[in-house]
């Protein structure tokens, strides 16, 4: 910039003596004469030095137009420069713009898989411990990452070799599209697998409700038979009335049946009593009490069942999350640092001086 403007100085400062140069010789011209007037100049008497006063006026301002057309020249070059030089800038921060929507989705990212990351340790922990009720798991709206996956990822590249050292700039390009990839799959996959879990879920207790509802009418129905023959002191008679009472206090103020004091407390006891019962006395409807029997068996299997899916399901969950979502694993650490290294751009300014 220096130069150009030294080049400017010196071309008007040669116009300016050339023009000075002129008005000199032609002061000359009028003075050179006997009783010189100004603007009566006798040219029949003084021929020769006004052609010659002509000639060297006229190569002065010949050499001052061509110094006029080199700086015309000049300044369109300038022009020209600056236009390119303003383009440049404009392209710079068009790409520049693509750095910092790559950071704002790179920021949404991280915020989506701590808030995944959250919901899924308390869901897993609250599965763990009540593996028979009703946990849920929260998702947020991962949805947000489809516009960075809808990029142009040819211009973001070219963002990234322009804007980080060349070390490096692969690597972070890499690193955010395999990041971007892998999570929206993942949590994509992971609510996909919940849904299923849970709708299987409500479904097996659903139908374990139904059999213990039919199971308990069974009873209440084979204990009317009991007090039609006044046999209220009957141990089976007993037996029933006391597991029909726990039943109902194994449903919580949720109206929600608590399975698993069903299984370890009122159908472990209950039939183990009904074995050891059946040991020493008789039944009236033997038949109808066997049948109940094996029913609350089949149950208490299926609860069983259920209960070790839910806790397997919940060791899955807790190994995903201390892989994929816990500040401690290294695959996130990977996307914390990435988010340092993607602020640390070369700044437009110095890109220009190159």
């Amino acid at each position: 910039m220096n130069k150009k403007l030294s080049k400017k100085n010196i071309i008007i400062t040669i116009s300016i003596l050339v023009a000075f140069l002129v008005i000199i010789f032609t002061i000359k011209a009028i003075y050179i004469v006997d009783n010189p007037k100004w603007f009566d100049i006798d040219f029949d008497k003084k021929g020769s030095i006004i052609s010659s006063y002509a000639a060297l006026v006229g190569s002065l301002l010949t050499f001052l137009s061509i110094l006029f057309v080199i700086y015309t020249i000049i300044q369109q070059k300038d022009l020209h420069e600056k236009n390119l030089k303003h383009k440049e800038k404009e392209e710079l921060e068009k790409l520049y713009d693509n750095i910092l929507f790559c950071q704002n989705y790179l920021d949404k990212l991280i915020d989506i898989v701590d808030k995944t990351g959250g919901y899924l340790k308390e869901f897993y922990e609250k599965e763990k411990e009540h593996p028979l009720k009703s946990n849920l798991l929260y998702f947020t709206i991962y949805m947000e990452l489809n516009p960075f996956l809808e990029l142009n990822s040819v211009e973001i590249f070219k963002s990234f070799q322009v804007f980080y050292e060349k070390e490096t700039n692969v690597k972070h390009y890499n690193t955010l599209y395999s990041k971007f990839h892998f999570y929206s799959i993942a949590i994509k996959e992971l609510k996909g697998k919940y849904d299923n879990y849970i709708i299987d879920k409500v479904n097996i207790k659903r139908k374990l409700v139904r059999d213990i509802n039919s199971n308990i009418d069974e009873i209440v129905y084979l204990k009317e038979e009991f007090e039609k023959r006044n046999l209220e002191s009957d141990p089976w008679y007993v037996l029933f009335e006391e597991f029909i009472e726990k039943y109902y206090q194994s449903i919580n103020n949720e109206e929600e049946i608590d399975l698993k004091f069903l299984k370890d407390e009122n159908l472990k006891d209950f039939i183990k009593k009904t074995i050891e019962l059946k040991k020493i006395t008789k039944v009236y409807t033997a038949k109808s009490t066997n049948v109940i029997i094996l029913k609350f068996s089949t149950i208490r299997k299926e609860i069983y069942s259920l209960e070790f899916d839910s806790l397997n399901y919940a060791k899955q969950l807790e190994g995903n999350y201390k892989n994929y979502y816990s500040k401690d694993s290294e695959f996130l650490k990977e996307l914390y640092q990435l988010r340092d290294d993607l602020k640390k751009t070369i700044p437009i300014d110095e890109i220009l001086k190159k």
